[in-house]
Order: C-alpha cells, then sequence, then structure tokens
C-alpha cells in the first residue's frame, strides 16, 4: 500500500470517528484494513512549521533576556521544557 492510500484512509478514519462516537478505534481500522499505528502518525509538515515559528519565539525571548535557560524560556512561553530543548 502507498503512502497516498494510507493517508487518505487515516482521513476517512477521522472523519468517521468524528461523526460516529459509538464505533471503536480497533473496529474501525479493522473495517478499513489499516494498522492502528497509522492512524497516529502525524503530519510530519505541519511538525516542522511549527517548530520553526517556536524557534523564533525561543531566539527572541533569549535576546531579550540572554541568561535565560531552557527552563526559563519555557515559563515564559508557557511550554514544557522538553519541548523547548527539543526545538533549540
Amino acid at each position: 500500500m502507498n503512502l497516498r492510500s494510507q493517508k487518505k484512509r487515516r482521513e476517512i478514519l477521522a472523519l468517521i470517528q468524528s461523526k460516529v462516537k459509538s464505533l471503536g478505534h480497533t473496529f474501525l481500522c479493522r473495517l478499513l484494513k489499516i494498522s492502528r499505528s497509522t492512524t497516529y502518525k502525524t503530519n510530519s509538515q505541519a511538525r516542522i512549521r511549527q517548530d520553526e515559528l517556536l524557534r523564533e519565539q525561543i531566539l527572541s525571548t533569549l535576546a531579550l533576556n540572554p541568561a535565560y535557560g531552557h527552563r526559563r524560556i519555557a515559563l515564559a512561553l508557557s511550554l514544557g521544557k522538553k519541548r523547548v530543548r527539543r526545538v533549540e
């Protein structure tokens, strides 16, 4: 199965789940013949864009306060310190 069809099936699964809350996740995956793990994959391009914006915010905070470490930056931006370290 190619990536395009997997992505399409994930979109269909998300649509069905939003409309029908009573059907289980496992049941829907079996119905569409996809593994459950593929439904949890995120769009990597969207995450890259978010990380770039976050990196700009981190750098601007560092420009204002050069003594700040990852913990203070996380507090200043209301983020988790692990996320700040990952993006830095």
